[in-house]
């Protein structure tokens, strides 16, 4: 794959740069790809070796952007192929695994390998849970076929605009419809990520990738469960990462079918917001 000519992309509104900075420096670190940063109106302020400053504009003025970023990312440049990854990312030495999972005839994205349901209780009481994306998918009448849902990572190429050009039209069409948002399970009932499970149903598709993440929302969120299915144990194998779960950082990582997440298997952290922890982390991943 030496002739590869791929890059990451990512991107962020100007709050979001100290942030987006780190996850740079990360990749820049550990991969030998160029990385496309994209300023949501905003100017990049900062300026590596091997990093090309973009910007784009909130063309729908809705913020949803990692799919007009895609699209942006093949329109505006020459490379053949993309990994999308959210400006909260920090690489590990591992990440250039991803590479081999070139090329690919439609967007590959990781998998919640057990499916993922979302639930609500209303102050009065009231109870409902609905899987990941089922919601939206209801209301365009597509069903799931899976037994999986997607998200996490994107890994796609130019023969993959179509993809998120159906996208971009599915979303305008969905917002001139009218919801009572309050009925929803969640406030990301629409979220582009669900929205990206629905075109991925619509479309057949039935392949991703063999990665998926060890959460600290599942940690957090065990009261929860409990508190709506009654009975609930977090499994034994998910505490083995406990010190970078309570940092905030989600570990995504290439599966074994034993369920145990080898080092040498993890391909990057995600979710903490907060850039000092990020660079904390970077730095003792740089020394380790």
């Amino acid at each position: 794959m030496d002739d590869l000519r791929a890059a990451f992309v990512m991107g962020g509104d100007q709050e979001f740069m100290p942030l987006i900075e780190q996850s740079v420096c990360s990749l820049l670190k550990f991969s030998k790809l160029p990385v496309l940063v994209y300023g949501y109106d905003c100017d990049i302020p900062f300026h590596y070796p091997n990093m090309v400053p973009m910007h784009m504009q909130d063309m729908l003025g809705t913020g949803k952007k990692e799919f007009m970023r895609c699209i942006r990312a093949i329109d505006d440049t020459r490379f053949d192929s993309f990994i999308s990854l959210d400006g909260d990312t920090i690489a590990s030495r591992n990440i250039d695994s991803l590479l081999k999972y070139f090329p690919v005839e439609h967007p590959m994205f990781g998998v919640y390998k057990s499916g993922l349901k979302h639930f609500r209780i209303w102050p009065d009481g009231r109870k409902k849970e609905s899987w990941h994306g089922t919601e939206l998918g209801d209301i365009l009448g597509i069903k799931n076929p899976n037994d999986f849902y997607i998200g996490g990572i994107t890994i796609f190429s130019r023969e993959c605009r179509w993809f998120f050009e159906d996208m971009r039209q599915t979303h305008e069409r969905v917002m001139k419809m009218v919801f009572d948002i309050d009925e929803f399970v969640d406030d990301n009932a629409l979220s582009e990520n669900r929205l990206a499970n629905v075109i991925f149903w619509k479309h057949g598709l039935n392949q991703h990738l063999p990665i998926t993440w060890l959460t600290k929302d599942y940690m957090k969120s065990s009261g929860a469960l409990k508190a709506y299915y009654g009975d609930f144990k977090v499994p034994r194998y998910l505490t083995k990462h406990t010190e970078i779960l309570d940092a905030g950082f989600d570990i995504m990582y290439e599966y074994t079918y034993l369920g145990i997440i080898e080092d040498s298997k993890i391909l990057f952290f995600h979710g903490q917001k907060d850039p000092i922890k990020a660079k904390k982390l970077l730095d003792s991943l740089i020394t380790s």
